[in-house]
């Protein structure tokens, strides 16, 4: 590294924050080519004969690149080219994703039904067995 600051006429100005400005000149260009290359790939990445998990490390390998590099790829623009690139073989279960708006009062709805169909008779305002009685009165001979 001391080489290449030296090698650029940098010798006279080596000092705490012109270092780092220095340094950014120097590799920034390469920096910016190294993104444009990640990203190309990663957009153009094709499962083709590549196994499927192959192709999924793949494409996650060159999303954490991006993201080491600060240029992280979202978690939706992975699965849809981890989707867009997997060919004609697969459009049969590839289906398309489906934009669906979080609703607190349906989630909770949703679940809380699934509760009650789970909760083996227990009904808080009745009690176990919804309300029929457990005790021994009821017996018959």
């Amino acid at each position: 590294m001391e080489n290449a600051v030296f090698a650029n006429g940098f010798e006279d100005h080596i000092e705490g924050a012109e270092a780092w400005y220095a340094l950014e000149k120097i590799f920034s260009a390469s920096s910016k080519a190294r993104v444009m290359q990640l990203r190309l790939e990663f957009q153009t990445t094709r499962k083709g004969s590549l196994p499927m998990m192959e192709y999924i490390l793949k494409l996650k390998n060159l999303a954490d690149s991006l993201a080491v590099i600060g240029e992280p790829v979202s978690d939706r623009d992975q699965i849809l080219q981890l989707l867009g690139g997997l060919g004609a073989n697969y459009n049969s279960i590839v289906a398309t994703p489906q934009h669906h708006k979080y609703n607190k009062k349906e989630h909770f709805n949703r679940n809380t039904s699934i509760y009650n169909r789970n909760n083996f008779g227990f009904n808080p305002g009745r009690g176990l067995n919804g309300g029929r009685s457990q005790g021994s009165h009821n017996n018959r001979p």
